[in-house]
């Protein structure tokens, strides 16, 4: 679900979503309260009552943040998210 919610996204996009994503499960931020827009991911948000399951479900995201981050570190960092 996270390739094809980032592919053909901004590096600033794909880190927004993840950000959002994860507050939706966590709780944290106006955003989980909030409708917002996060496509197909909506489907994850009964994750939320299993708070061990919450670990999992964002095990993927933090790796993509953290992977943004380092990517954003570099002389040549990509702007957008291909396959």
């Amino acid at each position: 679900m996270l390739c094809e919610a980032v592919t053909g996204m901004s590096v600033e996009g794909a880190a927004s979503l993840a950000e959002r994503f994860r507050a939706m499960l966590t709780g944290d931020g106006a955003s989980s309260a909030d409708g917002d827009d996060i496509g197909d991911l909506e489907a994850l948000r009964g994750v939320r009552a299993y708070p061990v399951r919450v670990k999992c479900a964002t095990l993927v995201w933090n790796a993509l943040l953290e992977g943004l981050a380092a990517t954003a570190a570099t002389p040549a960092a990509a702007t957008r998210i291909e396959r």
